[in-house]
C-alpha cells in the first residue's frame, strides 16, 4: 500500500542533502569556505561522513529501489527515470569524494552487511547505464507524473538535459 510519490519525495530530499553536504566539504577543502582547522587530517574523520553515507545509501538509493518495484507495476516511468538519475548522481559523487565505494552489492541484499567495494571505473560504467535507462524512461509514456518534482517541476526535457550533463562529466572524468 506504499505510495511511489512518498518514496520519491524522500529520495529527492535526501539526494539534495548529500549534494549539499559534499559541496560544503569540497568548498572547505579547496578553501572557498573556512575549514575548522589548518590541516586536513584533523578536519575530517571517517565517522564524520556517517550521516552522508546513511542519507545516500539507506535513505535515497534504498527508497529509490523500493519505489521502482511499485512504479514498474503502475507504469510510472517518469518516477523511475528520476530515481535512476539520482542514484547515478549519488554513487558518482561518492566515487569522486572517496574513491572505491560499494555499488554492485550495496543494498542488493539485506544479508550483505559489509558489501564489497567496486572500482570507480565500474561504478561510472554502471552510472552511465543508469543514465541511459533514465533517458529512455523520460522519453517513454508514463501513467502519471510525480506529485512533487522538486528539481524540474515535471519537465522531462530538463531531466534529460541533467542526465546528459552528468554523462558529460563522467566521460570527462574517465578521459
Amino acid at each position: 500500500q506504499a505510495d511511489p510519490d512518498f518514496y520519491l519525495n524522500v529520495a529527492q530530499e535526501r539526494t539534495a542533502r548529500v549534494v549539499e553536504t559534499l559541496g560544503e566539504i569540497g568548498a572547505e577543502v579547496t578553501r572557498i569556505e573556512n575549514m575548522t582547522t589548518r590541516d586536513y587530517q584533523n578536519a575530517y574523520s571517517p565517522a564524520g561522513f556517517d550521516l552522508t553515507w546513511e542519507r545516500g545509501y539507506q535513505e535515497a538509493i534504498k527508497n529509490i529501489r523500493d519505489m521502482n518495484v511499485l512504479a514498474e507495476e503502475a507504469g510510472l516511468n517518469y518516477h523511475i527515470g528520476m530515481g535512476q538519475f539520482m542514484e547515478a548522481y549519488i554513487v558518482t559523487l561518492f566515487v569522486d569524494y572517496f574513491g572505491e565505494v560499494p555499488f554492485s552489492e550495496a543494498i542488493a541484499a539485506p544479508e550483505i552487511l559489509n558489501p564489497n567495494i567496486d572500482a570507480g571505473a565500474d561504478i561510472y560504467a554502471g552510472a552511465l547505464a543508469l543514465l541511459d535507462q533514465a533517458i529512455a524512461n523520460f522519453n517513454a509514456t508514463s501513467t502519471a507524473l510525480p506529485q512533487y518534482d522538486f528539481f524540474y517541476n515535471g519537465e522531462a526535457s530538463k531531466w534529460i538535459r541533467a542526465c546528459n550533463t552528468l554523462k558529460l562529466r563522467l566521460y570527462q572524468n574517465t578521459g
